[in-house]
């Protein structure tokens, strides 16, 4: 059974408010740590399935850690959109939140408040590096996660994925300073858009998608020019290529 990136494709409302530092990047001393910005602000995590449609935490909520992780916008066009209409059966939860999916460049990392600016940071000027590209989906496969709790409809990129391998080695490499793991390897790089408890509905569902519909998806090209940074509830935006 395959393994699939373990993180949370659940829609927060998303801020695209930029992170502050001093000059050089150094924070001013205080004797006091100062307080969290409100947007990190929220309740305790509430760990019962039955409110998350079965669903259940694979990570124990930890305070004072706070889940991150990268990845890259794809737009559900008609093309996904022909996909997810094909795969509405029993079991079977589309999950493509505001028409947008994901692609991973890394997993679920857990990052403490101080290092935040410095994750982004590093992050941002590694990207500089990699212009705006494009990709395509090869394939729809079955994907399970890890621990063997929820299974997904997953499109698995084909094209484009040298560009999507340059920047989950940059992230990589940040990641490991901050002593953080690295992504799968080989890395599967695709974009979940429907999800069960089980895997057999999930195979189900792909066995029901016409081949044209798939070869449509393989045809279409998806531009990529950003990298997104999602830690706790906010979202930072990141442009390839751009100098820092």
């Amino acid at each position: 059974m395959a393994s699939l990136v373990n993180y949370s494709s659940e829609s927060d409302s998303e801020s695209e408010e930029s992170a502050t530092v001093n000059e050089f990047g150094k924070r001013p001393r205080t004797d006091t740590l100062p307080a969290l910005p409100s947007v990190f602000k929220h309740a305790r995590p509430d760990d019962d399935p039955k409110k998350y449609q079965g669903r259940i935490r694979t990570v124990p909520h930890t305070e004072g850690n706070w889940p991150t992780h990268v990845y890259i916008e794809v737009k559900c066009g008609k093309d996904i959109e022909a996909v997810l209409k094909r795969i509405d059966i029993a079991d079977v939860i589309a999950d493509c939140p505001d028409d947008v999916c994901h692609v991973s460049l890394s997993k679920c990392l857990y990052l403490k408040e101080f290092q935040f600016d410095s994750f982004k940071n590093q992050i941002t000027k590694g990207l500089a590096s990699v212009k705006p590209f494009s990709l395509a989906f090869a394939a729809i496969a079955p994907l399970t996660n890890e621990v063997g709790t929820r299974s997904f409809c997953s499109l698995e990129v084909g094209y484009g994925y040298n560009e999507l391998e340059k920047c989950m080695s940059i992230v990589d490499k940040v990641a490991e300073r901050h002593r953080q793991p690295k992504f799968y390897q080989p890395p599967r790089f695709h974009a979940s858009i429907a999800w069960s408890l089980k895997l057999a509905p999930i195979e189900k569902a792909i066995s029901l998608i016409p081949a044209e519909i798939e070869e449509k998806l393989r045809q279409t090209q998806v531009p990529v020019a950003h990298v997104y940074i999602k830690i706790g509830k906010k979202v930072e935006r990141i442009r390839l290529g751009a100098k820092p």
